[in-house]
């Protein structure tokens, strides 16, 4: 049987998931996580690590020790190829004093060597066919060796800004960003795509995030949905006709800039993942859009975390961490539920009550 999962530190975790910011194969079949719990037996802390999950259940890639910094070690932001060949992650060493000011995240790569030139950076992306990898505004193509810096040209404003959850870069290399524009006290950002740089995808006060398909025909992207900033939609932008379709509108009653619908697409974006609030439940789900047979259907419901559900490249199954604290994976067209396997404990709150 797989090693159990445990919780290290039970009160410190009230509002988080056990299995964050999900990534998975082409076929579904392999898995990591971010996650600040522990294997049992393991005599890890409560620092967020990341994990793997495949047929022989949970193992470690990286588990960071906290040497006493004031400002501890952590792991995030996992990524990985649709062949699973090359997986990563983000690395923050942890600081204390002054020497905080100029500690950044390291990249790390498993099955490839980045080049030594690329500066760290905030975020990583992989292409799904693992041809390109981006580390910030830095674009690696692997097969050529050539390192591209996206610029916004003409912008007159600061680098462009790299978004994307899972994922942000396509297979031809065409990398998300931003391009602010400043007026006075008043901003816009440009949502663009590297490799077609003429095409602004969405203006918008500001965007929360965006996914682009491996096929680098489809760009979906939450932006706010009001002035207070309170309110989010979901859009869906097709490359090829230059066309936006509003997918969801909700008010989720929160200025707070992060995402909430989560966005991630299939290789051929035929097929998107996401999470919604349901308006008489107020539970979390996440669900499925079909764009070939126009319908949304929901996968299941899940705890409130960041990225606790995620597409195969495939389109034909989704992981989600559902709201009984089951880690599953579910066959899209049949609806089916494959249990990970491997026991774990896990953390909800009850009326500001860790339970």
């Amino acid at each position: 049987m797989a090693s159990a999962l445990l919780s290290a530190a039970f009160l410190s975790l009230p509002l988080c998931a056990q299995f964050d910011n999900l990534v998975t194969t082409d076929d579904g079949s392999l898995l990591l996580f971010q996650s600040q719990w522990r294997l049992a037996g393991s005599g890890d802390g409560n620092l967020s690590k990341i994990y793997r999950w495949d047929s022989h259940g949970f193992t470690t890639v990286f588990s960071p020790v906290n040497p006493g910094l004031i400002s501890p070690p952590f792991a995030t932001s996992p990524v990985i190829t649709g062949d699973g060949a090359i997986s990563g992650y983000l690395k923050y060493p942890g600081c204390s004093g002054s020497a905080c000011s100029n500690t950044s995240y390291v990249p790390v790569l498993n099955g490839a060597t980045l080049p030594s030139s690329i500066a760290p950076a905030a975020s990583l992306q992989i292409s799904r066919n693992g041809r390109y990898v981006a580390a910030g505004n830095t674009v690696w193509d692997r097969n050529t060796g050539t390192l591209q810096v996206v610029t916004a040209a003409g912008s007159g404003g600061p680098p462009p800004l790299p978004v994307g959850g899972r994922f942000g870069i396509g297979n031809n290399g065409g990398l998300l960003y931003l391009v602010l524009h400043q007026a006075f006290i008043v901003s816009t950002v440009d949502l663009v795509l590297s490799d077609r740089p003429a095409t602004t995808i969405v203006n918008s006060s500001v965007v929360y995030t965006a996914v682009v398909s491996a096929a680098e025909n489809r760009v979906v992207y939450e932006i706010s949905g009001n002035t207070a900033l309170i309110g989010r939609q979901l859009w869906s932008y097709d490359m090829n006709s230059g066309q936006s379709t509003k997918l969801e509108d909700f008010d989720f009653g929160t200025s707070i800039g992060v995402t909430q619908y989560q966005p991630t697409i299939s290789n051929d974006g035929m097929r998107l993942v996401y999470r919604r609030n349901n308006p008489t439940s107020h539970a979390w789900e996440a669900v499925v859009h079909d764009y070939a047979a126009g319908t949304t259907t929901v996968l299941g419901q899940i705890l409130a975390s960041g990225g606790n559900f995620t597409i195969s490249g495939d389109g034909k199954s989704a992981w989600i961490h559902g709201s009984d604290g089951r880690l599953v994976r579910i066959a899209i067209d049949t609806l089916a539920v494959t249990d990970a396997g491997g026991r774990h404990a896990w953390v909800s709150q009850r009326e500001g009550a860790a339970v």
